[in-house]
């Protein structure tokens, strides 16, 4: 590093001379357009000093002189588009590779080979003019099917099943769902109905009160594992989505925490 004068302390890193002699740089494609880019920074801050007089400006200021910068550069006529504030496609020299897989000798691995086949042609110094593709020699662009001809139709729309619950399906889980609701309310009645008899003193009501409350439970989780986008937004599907294994596990806890007591107090 060196410092350019004696009352300036900013640091400038200089270049040996045989710096560029020794380094071997290959352009890329995308080296250029960085190189345009820096360019184009480049240009816009001088525009503003010469604008404003002074070399103190925001980013703002900044971008919006870059944006009405246009220049010839590495590559090509540099114009950047107001609207999309994204250089212009007509300014642009594009290309277009085929991606050819490649089977190794042995059969066990594919390399990918990149063919340039195709360019675009534009008048630079024109908004309205379309841009165009054009074949190398002896080059073409292949598409999936191996044709080198474009499609001329967009591919039938394909139908999109989305495994929905339909309503017939729908009624008849809730009838079953319902049955399950009558037995387990019924069941929970008629224990406390007979619950001073000999045999439900024996079998210990409550835990048949646990039972039949588990089986509601993992009944009632139904509801939300019915619930789909068809019948509700996504949000609310969602939350149904996750409600319904907690209530299946609630249920079961209940239920098997109840026949497990029983069995034990047996077994004592």
């Amino acid at each position: 590093p060196a410092s350019n004068s004696e009352n300036d302390n900013s640091l400038y890193y200089v270049a040996k001379l045989d710096f560029f002699q020794s380094k071997r740089f290959d352009p890329v494609a995308i080296g250029a357009f960085s190189f345009d880019t820096a360019v184009g920074i480049g240009l816009a801050a001088c525009q503003l000093f010469e604008e404003k007089g002074t070399e103190y400006f925001d980013g703002k200021e900044l971008f919006d002189s870059f944006v009405n910068t246009e220049f010839d550069g590495a590559t090509g006529r540099i114009q950047i588009d107001p609207k999309t504030t994204s250089r212009s496609v007509q300014s642009a020299f594009l290309v277009l590779y085929n991606s050819i897989g490649v089977l190794d000798k042995a059969g066990e691995s594919i390399s990918i080979e990149l063919d340039l086949t195709s360019h675009t042609t534009a008048v630079a110094d024109s908004e309205s003019s379309d841009v165009s593709w054009v074949n190398f020699p002896g080059k073409a662009y292949r598409y999936a099917d191996g044709s080198t001809e474009p499609l001329m139709t967009i591919p039938p729309k394909i139908g999109e099943n989305l495994n929905q619950i339909n309503s017939g399906q729908r009624i008849a889980v809730y009838m079953m769902m319902a049955l399950i609701f009558i037995f387990s309310v019924g069941f929970t009645v008629w224990t406390y109905w007979n619950r001073k008899t000999p045999i439900m003193r024996a079998s210990q009501p409550f835990f048949l009160y646990m039972i039949c409350i588990g089986a509601f439970i993992m009944d009632s989780a139904i509801i939300p594992i019915s619930i789909d986008d068809g019948i509700a937004s996504i949000e609310e599907s969602s939350l149904a989505c996750m409600f319904s294994p907690w209530m299946i596990s609630y249920g079961f806890v209940i239920a098997f925490s109840a026949l497990f007591s029983k069995t034990w107090r047996i077994n004592q």
